[in-house]
């Protein structure tokens, strides 16, 4: 790219920062190659859940002399999303555990490694009453595998096995017997009970 990016991707984001940063631990730099390249997690990112992306360099407020990425969120990422500049940390963003059973107050910092871990975002099944609809029931007093709703998304061993269906803005039910509906928050021909509301 002509001003930055282009040496762990070709995305034109960083690393290198406009001022020939490197490092991750740098705030031009960041979680940059991460969040475009996707992780264990996740599949890449759009540069627009986060930036405002010109069509032309001479776009207004892209070519700013602080150099300063400005921060426009996108429709996954939510609009009630934040940025602290001072702590480097995003608030709120749904990517991190801003929604419903999830992990509000999950505050990931841009410039620190690895921090997506199995149970930062949402509960793990150490902990389901903070989990939405009745998954405190479902696997305390059932002891109903995190898979076996969720067999699309994660395995027995709670490894994410398609990427693509994580963190994605849906919160996809598919059951691991084979047979059974999950439509408008209501489970459906599971085996387990009868048609039940979630």
């Amino acid at each position: 790219m002509h001003c930055h990016g282009g040496i762990d991707n070709q995305t034109g984001a960083p690393p290198r920062g406009l001022r020939g940063e490197l490092l991750e631990s740098q705030l031009a730099v960041g979680a940059h190659t991460t969040h475009l390249e996707g992780s264990y997690v996740a599949d890449g990112f759009a540069c627009s859940e986060c930036h405002n992306v010109p069509t032309r360099l001479t776009d207004p407020g892209h070519w700013e002399v602080d150099s300063l990425a400005e921060i426009t969120w996108g429709p996954l990422a939510g609009s009630g999303s934040l940025w602290d500049r001072p702590t480097r940390e995003c608030r709120t963003v749904y990517c991190h555990g801003s929604f419903s059973g999830g992990y509000t107050n999950n505050f990931p910092v841009w410039t620190a490694p690895a921090q997506a871990v199995c149970g930062s975002c949402h509960d793990d099944g150490s902990n389901p009453s903070v989990l939405s609809g009745h998954h405190e029931k479902h696997v305390f007093e059932e002891h109903i595998e995190c898979y076996q709703c969720h067999a699309a998304t994660v395995n027995a061993g709670l490894s994410i096995i398609n990427k693509s269906v994580h963190v994605d803005g849906t919160k996809t039910v598919s059951f691991a017997s084979g047979q059974g509906t999950f439509q408008n928050g209501r489970c459906s021909n599971i085996g387990c009970h009868d048609s039940e509301d979630w």
